[in-house]
């Protein structure tokens, strides 16, 4: 079913338009009782595939719950990333979305992204959960939410772009904090975006949809390390900020989480082999070490804040969700990843035979850029 103009008249009254061009902006409208049944039929048929069988570790019976997050139907029609129909700008972002690899770094040598694989790692929000899920067996108690509204201006925000807004964390709070400000939740998968309100836009990070100058804050929070081409995604950050606006920017700590990396090592290294999926490798485009001078190249002012913790997860079930949530990004079959999965379970049953809780080191960098 096309995304045409039709579709798009009150979704674009929910969104603000920036001076320059009042064609550029689209939100997801709801599917009719015919799409919706498709949906639901997709997501019926996603879940079923996902399903895993239950493990053996810690809990009640010495029982615990199957661990497979099962991807939600989505609440948007699959439409193509960047709505072309909707104008040129919309063109271009759809044109810019369609690119995959990586650009060459501005020093030594980045990884190459697969776009389809993360692509499809976002198609629901259950991935994301599972790795965000973890997060509460830190300490001391950290949100990266608080951190990030604490580096905000806290009064005078007009249009504030919240970049890879995933599950909308970020934009609800901003919301709520800044009910004066209009905050646009902008993400290149329609299907992260089901849970969050209008305004929301699909769009790509390297080709935003917006005016020079347009917004007083944007933020790209944990997400750059996900883009093709960095340095293109942050000067279009740079672009559509106002002068003296804030960015805010987060990523993981280089070398971080090293029990799980050294967990996944001990499980998958032997079926995958010395050139499969890396624990952390997703992130090293645009980690603590890297992030900085890729940051400094567009921006005059970029301040670090950094926050230590120490996970200690009291049960297998977290670690197991999580790496499930990776399966995308692993080429190899689900009948390998399943053993790969069944291999960690059997393994983290030793762990917790001995020890009390599971502990892995955790630092968010988060940096403000003007």
């Amino acid at each position: 079913m096309p995304f045409g103009r039709q579709d798009l008249g009150q979704a674009q009254r929910d969104l603000p338009v920036p001076s320059g061009d009042d064609d550029m902006h689209a939100t997801h409208p709801s599917p009719g009782p015919a799409a919706a049944g498709r949906l639901r039929a997709q997501g019926r048929k996603r879940e079923g595939r996902s399903r895993r069988p239950a493990l053996r570790g810690k809990g009640n019976g010495g029982m615990r719950a199957a661990f497979a997050v099962r991807p939600r139907a989505s609440g948007v029609l699959p439409f193509a990333t960047g709505c072309a129909s909707v104008g040129a700008p919309f063109a271009a972002a759809s044109a810019a979305a369609s690119g995959e690899g990586a650009a060459a770094p501005l020093g030594g040598q980045r990884m190459a992204i697969d776009g389809k694989g993360v692509m499809e790692n976002y198609a629901h929000t259950g991935n994301l959960q599972s790795r965000i899920d973890i997060y509460r067996y830190r300490t001391p108690a950290f949100d990266p939410v608080d951190a990030a509204v604490e580096l905000l201006p806290r009064s005078g925000l007009g249009l504030v772009l919240d970049v890879g807004a995933g599950t909308g964390r970020y934009t609800h709070r901003l919301r709520a904090l800044h009910p004066e400000a209009a905050v646009v939740a902008v993400d290149r998968s329609p299907g992260m975006l089901t849970e969050v309100e209008a305004p929301v836009m699909t769009a790509d990070a390297r080709s935003l949809p917006y005016p020079d100058d347009a917004a007083d804050a944007v933020l790209a929070m944990h997400m750059l390390y996900h883009v093709p081409d960095i340095p293109k995604a942050v000067a279009e950050l740079r672009r559509v900020l106002k002068p003296g606006g804030t960015c805010l920017v987060s990523t993981n700590a280089a070398r971080d989480m090293g029990a799980m990396s050294q967990l996944w090592e001990r499980v998958a290294r032997e079926a995958l082999g010395p050139d499969g999926y890396r624990f952390g490798s997703a992130i090293e485009n645009f980690d603590s070490d890297s992030a900085p001078a890729l940051l400094r190249a567009s921006f005059d002012s970029v301040e670090v804040f950094r926050h230590q913790g120490t996970v200690a997860v009291p049960e297998p079930a977290p670690i197991l969700a999580f790496f499930d949530s990776l399966r995308t990004w692993v080429s190899a079959g689900d009948d390998v990843f399943d053993a790969i999965l069944e291999d960690a379970a059997r393994d983290l049953d030793g762990h917790f035979a001995e020890h009390a809780t599971f502990d892995f080191p955790k630092t968010t960098v988060l940096y403000r850029c003007k």
